[in-house]
């Protein structure tokens, strides 16, 4: 069987590569299906790849002004696009033809099934306002399977739009998603069920990703920090736990400049690194919710900062492994110390084990099973 997936295979960003890199892997290796990523990009795709953003706005230009005088970042910045694009080619089981919006609607590539997801690829507000992530260049196939395996709609879809998505949902054989808070609004607009499913680095099992992680070179506890966007809540949380442990922060840093004064700050780090800071943290500190999963995988203590929006992920995953409270506002941030840092994983495993066999259990009934 031939399965095709459609996800963000072009995105400069650890949480799509892996999400990408175990979602097929599990196909190929445990259903033993021909599975392959489609090298699909959107317009704009090459936004993180770009050394300069695009936008006239004073922040945007101060920053690119900041970047023009730094050697370093620039040094780094480069390095980085090299290690990520390496981690793409050895990590993703990519088709040879690349496509566009165009081409692929006129040449599509063949598949028996086709599975878009997971990530943020049903995110229409911040993300690739893009039909074909609904499949919409099949609709002249017979006997294909069109199944959705947790995407992200992250921010919701706005109300004046929902006739329109209405359409897309109906071209869906099979659907689930990996936020709970999204399960009514497509149920709504599909008339289908819609299962909750868990994010696909959650399919493979915890020694998987140990053995492909690398470890690093630092040998004393760290605070490890990744945040997509570090605002002051960041800034505040970060320092509140140094204070709290006394330890060394570890930072991957996504920004120009460094806001926790990081005793290790680095770029050019690779998706398998990126798991390897995350297996030997004592603590880590984030908003990313890959981050956070690999925290949970490897029953870390990890505190979240959350961000302004798209915050439903989080809940969810705190949620779906009977964890308390990870995301800290100004006042909980206050009242932080080292009994509120550890977090109490007792009921992670009755919790969630459920939630991995169900999802295992969609993926092989819209693999195999009848039509809805």
């Amino acid at each position: 069987m031939k399965i095709n997936i459609l996800t963000f295979q072009f995105a400069k960003n650890y949480g799509a590569i892996l999400q990408a890199h175990a979602l097929s892997s599990y196909i190929k290796n445990e259903e033993k299906c021909d599975c392959e990523i489609i090298q699909y990009y959107p317009k704009g795709s090459d936004a993180s790849w770009r050394l300069y953003r695009r936008g006239k706005n004073f922040r945007v230009l101060l920053r690119n002004i900041y970047v023009f005088f730094n050697i370093k970042y620039k040094k780094e910045f480069k390095e980085k696009n090299v290690v990520m694009r390496n981690a793409i080619k050895k990590l993703l089981p990519l088709t040879i033809k690349e496509y566009t919006q165009d081409s692929i609607r006129k040449e599509p590539p063949f598949a028996d099934a086709y599975i878009c997801g997971s990530d943020q690829v049903w995110n229409f507000v911040k993300c690739f306002d893009d039909s074909t992530y609904f499949f919409d260049f099949t609709e002249n196939m017979e006997n294909v399977r069109r199944i959705g395996y947790a995407p992200s709609i992250a921010d919701p879809w706005p109300e004046s739009r929902w006739g329109e998505f209405q359409r897309y949902l109906s071209n869906m054989d099979f659907i689930s998603v990996r936020e709970k808070s999204d399960i009514s609004i497509v149920e709504k607009l599909s008339g289908k069920h819609v299962t909750h499913v868990v994010d696909p680095v959650f399919l493979k099992s915890k020694e998987y990703w140990s053995n492909l992680a690398e470890k690093p070179t630092i040998n004393e506890p760290y605070i490890f920090c990744y945040f997509l966007g570090t605002n002051d809540l960041a800034v505040e949380l970060v320092k509140k736990v140094k204070k709290l442990t006394g330890y060394q922060i570890v930072h991957l840093n996504l920004n120009a400049r460094d806001r926790f004064n990081s005793e290790y700050d680095l770029r050019a780090v690779s998706p398998q690194q990126f798991i390897g800071f995350i297996k030997n943290a004592t603590y880590v500190c984030t908003n990313s919710f890959h981050c956070s999963a690999f925290s949970i995988i490897f029953r870390k203590n990890y505190c979240v900062a959350p961000k302004s929006f798209a915050n439903a992920r989080m809940e969810s995953l705190q949620e779906m492994f009977g964890l308390d409270q990870r995301l800290f506002q100004h006042d909980m941030i206050e009242k932080l110390d080292l009994n509120k840092l550890r977090v109490d994983y007792s009921k992670a495993d009755e919790l969630f084990a459920p939630f991995v066999k169900g999802s295992k259990e969609f993926l092989k009934n819209a693999l195999y099973g009848e039509k809805n």
